[in-house]
């Protein structure tokens, strides 16, 4: 799949990840010791800049921006007689969703657990992967830019483009169908009926949708000219252009990628 690069600076295909940072401060001591690391700040000196993330019970507010080595909560252990810190290792930036204390069955001891919820923001890369919803995978190979991108005689340019040989192996002839209802629903302003039931034999959903197009001007099967956007010489082939709804999917090169330098 080639991305439009302007879309994704406009927002296009953005999404939010969020991943759970658990923090047990008791998962060393044992059954029936007293409790030696107390959740907050304590009477020593400790770096200024702390407080500049954490709040006075030790803990993040909500919506705070952590980076790679900021504080995530602070506590103070009374064997070492001084405050310490747990940090963020991630190098991706992330917001504070939520913050919860968690207590023992008991609830006889203080609260030795807690969990931080963080949003971590993400612009689509190339190696993530994207989904029709008839199951049409791919994969972002490129980011072009929309100088460079073809346009059709209305000068409208493409947010996605995919190539055609995806369909006779999947055979995913609903995303045609969904390209077409899509199209006319744009230029007549009125909703498409999706329901498998509405057609038959006698009149295909190809069919009721291409005289919609007609109707409007448009070529009965979808396809348009386009230009290229580099020389504007218009592209001597058929290309279908229509509305489709794309998602993205969780497989993410930042969760996936890989690196050493040595070895097999």
């Amino acid at each position: 799949m080639i991305l439009n690069k302007s879309a994704l600076d406009r927002g296009f295909a953005h999404g939010s990840v969020y991943k759970t940072e658990a923090i047990d401060f008791g998962e060393r001591r044992r059954a029936g010791e007293a409790v030696t690391q107390h959740i907050g700040f304590g009477d020593d000196d400790y770096p200024a800049e702390w407080r500049e993330k954490l709040g006075e019970d030790g803990m993040p507010a909500i919506g705070t921006l952590v980076k790679y080595g900021d504080p995530l909560v602070a506590y103070y252990d009374e064997i070492a007689g001084r405050t310490k810190v747990k940090t963020y290792h991630s190098t991706e930036e992330a917001r504070v969703e939520q913050v919860k204390l968690l207590g023992e069955d008991t609830n006889k001891t203080e609260f030795q657990k807690l969990t931080v919820k963080l949003r971590i923001d993400r612009r689509p890369n190339i190696g993530d992967k994207f989904s029709s919803r008839h199951g049409q995978k791919g994969v972002c190979s490129q980011k072009w830019p929309a100088i460079d991108l073809p346009f059709s005689e209305s000068g409208m340019q493409p947010d996605i483009i995919i190539n055609p040989h995806a369909f006779p192996s999947r055979m995913t002839i609903g995303m045609f169908v969904e390209s077409l209802a899509g199209k006319a629903g744009c230029l007549h302003g009125f909703p498409q009926d999706a329901t498998p039931w509405k057609f038959g034999e006698n009149q295909s959903a190809a069919d009721y949708f291409g005289e919609q197009l007609l109707a409007s001007g448009y070529n009965y099967h979808g396809n348009e000219p386009m230009y290229s956007g580099v020389t504007g010489e218009e592209l001597r082939a058929d290309i279908y252009l229509g509305v489709v709804f794309y998602q993205r999917l969780r497989h993410m090169v930042n969760d996936k990628f890989q690196v050493r330098s040595t070895g097999e």
